[in-house]
């Protein structure tokens, strides 16, 4: 058999191969780097998400005062050669740790994303830059604001599995940073889509299997109760009650010049464009369903509902 002929054939069985795969729904497996996760625990994963980027969104939106709104993109398993292999250079990446489980994650924010958010914070209208570049020291120092808000989020997210401390370690510069595992560790990958007024990019939470290994085994036993024994109404109520939600008192917003900002200094009072007595918006998952009056009771903030919202953005007068 001539060059050619072995060629021809060659493809003949390559076609061969794709088109029984069609048909069968065979797909390629690599033995020598198997799943450590069922689909079963990458949904349970995925759903922990969809909450957290709810809370996310608002803490964001606080943070940096005008609206922020992030979705899952992806939730896959991935080698960790191959996922730091996937975080651009130059970046915005942060290991953490989440006590007390051991070894590290990284949270990676789209290069684009972080200059804008950083920008906003920083007073200006929240503009990407023209060309990427590295994050200066002050950049940095900003950027972990960020990161450490998200963190906050994530630790509730995983609340009901497991009580974690999530601490901000170090910024990574480079894929040389990241070399904290073995190539064919595996990750899960978690890529949220991140939209601001001014960009969008994305924020990608990479687990390393070892560190969630013990939460994981935690996912596998609410999996196994679950599949032996369907909640009933009753138990189903009783769930329902105890989930929690987001409930936000929101300040009617003012503006404040950066000069009046870079000049504070401890006992100085800002006058703001609202008067004592104003209404503030009560917000239940970030809808607007309420407006209220602010105060004390027992020596904590508080606020007493005055009104009730209805779904079109009007007061029905209810007190």
């Amino acid at each position: 058999m001539n060059q050619e002929e072995a060629t021809a054939t060659d493809d003949v069985r390559g076609s061969l191969r794709e088109c029984h795969a069609e048909v069968t729904g065979v797909q390629v497996y690599d033995f020598t780097s198997p799943n450590r996760l069922s689909k079963e625990q990458i949904r349970r994963i995925e759903y922990l998400h969809s909450t957290l980027v709810k809370r996310a969104s608002m803490s964001l939106a606080a943070l940096l005062r005008g609206p922020v709104r992030l979705s899952i993109k992806s939730v896959e398993e991935a080698d960790y050669s191959v996922f730091v292999e996937s975080i651009p250079s130059p970046g915005a990446s942060f290991t953490f740790k989440a006590e007390p489980l051991e070894g590290f994650g990284i949270i990676d924010i789209d290069i684009n994303l972080a200059f804008s958010m950083i920008d906003r914070l920083l007073g200006g209208k929240g503009e990407p830059l023209a060309e990427p570049r590295e994050l200066t020291s002050i950049e940095q120092t900003v950027a972990r604001n960020i990161v450490t808000t998200l963190a906050r989020e994530i630790e509730w997210a995983w609340s009901s599995l497991a009580q974690l401390k999530m601490g901000i370690q170090a910024f990574a510069t480079g894929v040389e940073s990241f070399q904290i595992y073995g190539s064919s560790t595996s990750m899960v990958a978690v890529e949220m889509k991140v939209a601001t007024d001014s960009t969008e990019g994305t924020i990608c939470i990479g687990y390393p299997y070892p560190m969630f290994e013990p939460v994981l085994r935690e996912i596998a036993k609410t999996l196994t109760f679950r599949s032996k024994r369907e909640p009933d109404e009753k138990t189903m109520s009783q769930l329902i009650s105890v989930v929690p939600m987001a409930l936000a008192a929101r300040l009617p917003v003012s503006m404040v010049r950066i000069k009046d900002i870079a000049n504070l200094e401890v006992g100085d009072v800002i006058v703001l464009d609202t008067h004592v007595g104003d209404a503030v918006d009560v917000l239940v998952e970030g809808k607007r369903l309420f407006q209220a009056r602010p105060g004390e009771r027992r020596g904590k903030l508080s606020v007493k509902i005055t009104r009730t919202i209805k779904q079109g953005g009007s007061s029905d007068g209810t007190r």
